[in-house]
């Protein structure tokens, strides 16, 4: 992952990264290419964890620190969470990222009609 420019570039519609537990996985997505993307053209990012019971306050202020880890904004981020845990993120009240349970029900899915910059799920694990 030292260069991540090499898997970012034009014509490269996919991007999967799967590596041993290190750090710098989490950090890249959220604060590169979601926050920053978002803090200069308001692009939003669709975030899908694997449990609803995944998505919490904890969840939350772990991605309101790590943004404010790597940058000076000292960012709050509010949310509403509505059925089956389907979460809206707000950053000064716009619309930052939308996350979803993969357990969630299928018309939850087919509800989102708006679009996402990014597609974030983490940790992947190949059984």
């Amino acid at each position: 992952m030292d260069d991540i420019n090499r898997l970012e570039s034009y014509n490269r519609r996919n991007i999967a990264i799967i590596s041993p537990r290190e750090p710098g996985k989490t950090t890249m997505p959220f604060v590169r290419r979601s926050y920053f993307k978002f803090k200069a053209s308001g692009a939003r990012t669709l975030a899908l964890v694997r449990y609803a019971a995944d998505i919490d306050d904890l969840y939350i202020r772990s991605i309101e620190g790590i943004i404010n880890k790597f940058t000076d904004d000292n960012v709050t981020l509010d949310y509403r969470m509505g059925p089956s845990r389907v979460t809206s993120v707000y950053i000064n009240k716009k619309l930052f990222m939308a996350i979803i349970p993969m357990n969630a029900p299928t018309e939850r899915f087919k509800k989102l009609v708006m679009p996402f910059w990014a597609i974030h799920y983490d940790e992947f694990i190949a059984n």
